[in-house]
């Protein structure tokens, strides 16, 4: 995802919403016609009012008014997210499908009997109807692919769910993975909750879970009145029974429909019940984008994986050259160092050989001729005599001791 920014000029932006209307005008923009108008109406552009496309149609149109002087910027930028698409990732989608032979759309969720009972549903199915409502729901939660909190009353189409979401990611190439162990009992579903491992079913590599939920309201139940000689008991003696709230729990009929990744219990894909539609004519594209999506991160996965396992293979490479140049480098200062120890062991030289042929030279040189030999000769990496008073004393006190 970008950001981008997009600039709107007052002068503009009031010529093309008089040329075209404001519907078919919002589409070259990339944004909505509502939004369109708030910019309009931020720049103070005149709009055309309602029924004018239509008057021109016919002729009838009123004269183009001019644009007023206003104190507002002439210019309106809006800042928008982008999704940008990989084409390296687009490109190894289709190849995958190409592969595997498995298009998109509805004919790839479309099973061959989606009324019949699925295997894997029936664990599920098996498993809700022997529950026991708890606080108004029954609830099936860590023991199949299936999490289910529902009131009795729609125990049968949850059921119903369940089966035909089974045939529909069996459609697409889903397996399912019923080995683990059951996770704790949860009075109710949870809404965030990390989890190890469990039950799940498995679309392009990617574990999910289906969740199917019904809203349930709770309401209050008032308490009766209490009797004096209860109230006077309670006085000394707290009555925890009266304090206790109780509820009644209202079902809905509303169910929520997701599906959740167990490595980051995230929703990758939900619907609902809305009085347009119920979520069985909706199940079969959400399956779809599920599979596209399933498909994409794993796509995108392999492909971060190649990429970071080509930044290794480049890190690896540029650390043995790294290598290879510091040992260079240290040879390098290696021989400057007996190039500088040779210069001056020649030069310790010299100036002996000038010393001894000179008949007379000063009398605090002539106990250091012996010196300068010596030192010459343990200076010079050709023949680098020892001296043991230099080279078997230690630079650092090997006992530990300092002295100040």
């Amino acid at each position: 995802m970008a950001w981008k920014q997009q600039i709107f000029e007052r002068d503009a932006l009031y010529e093309a919403v008089w040329k075209e209307p404001i519907t078919k005008l919002a589409k070259q923009y990339s944004i909505s016609d509502v939004g369109l108008r708030k910019i309009c109406v931020a720049l103070e552009v005149p709009m055309p009012p309602r029924g004018y496309w239509a008057k021109l149609a016919h002729g009838k149109a009123p004269p183009l008014p001019l644009l007023p002087p206003s104190k507002v910027k002439p210019t309106y930028i809006r800042t928008h997210s982008v999704i940008e698409r990989d084409p390296t990732v687009e490109q190894r989608v289709a190849q995958e499908r190409a592969q595997t032979g498995r298009g998109s759309g509805a004919d790839a969720a479309a099973p061959d009997d989606p009324h019949s009972p699925h295997p894997q549903a029936t664990a599920s199915v098996k498993q809700l109807r022997k529950g026991k409502a708890v606080d108004g729901a029954v609830t099936l939660y860590g023991t199949t692919w299936a999490d289910v909190s529902i009131s009795p009353g729609e125990l049968d189409r949850a059921c119903q769910l369940i089966n035909q979401f089974a045939h529909a990611v069996t459609a697409v190439g889903a397996t399912f993975v019923d080995t683990c162990a059951a996770l704790p009992a949860r009075s109710r579903l949870p809404s965030r909750d990390r989890v190890g491992k469990r039950n799940c079913f498995v679309l392009h590599g990617q574990q999910y879970v289906l969740q199917i939920k019904e809203r349930i309201t709770e309401e209050l139940i008032p308490q009766p009145a209490r009797s004096a000689s209860r109230a006077r008991r309670s006085t000394w003696q707290p009555d925890f029974d009266a304090l206790r709230p109780q509820y009644r729990y209202l079902p809905t009929n509303k169910i929520m429909l997701s599906v959740v990744s167990v490595v980051s219990y995230y929703e990758c894909q939900k619907t609902e019940d809305t009085p347009s539609s119920r979520i069985e004519a909706k199940l079969a594209a959400l399956v779809i984008r599920l599979e596209e999506a399933a498909l994409r991160r794993k796509v995108d996965g392999d492909i971060q994986a190649e990429r970071a396992r080509e930044r290794e293979r480049r890190s690896n490479a540029w650390r043995a050259q790294k290598e290879a140049k510091d040992k260079l480098l240290q040879t390098l200062a290696r021989l400057e160092e007996i190039a500088r120890n040779l210069d001056r062991a020649e030069s310790l030289r010299r100036l002996k050989a000038k010393l001894d042929s000179c008949g007379s030279f000063r009398a605090d040189l002539c106990e250091e001729l012996d010196l300068l030999t010596k030192l010459a000769e343990w200076l010079d990496p050709s023949t680098h005599a020892p001296w043991p008073e230099i080279d078997d004393v230690p630079d650092k006190n090997p006992y530990g001791f300092f002295s100040y």
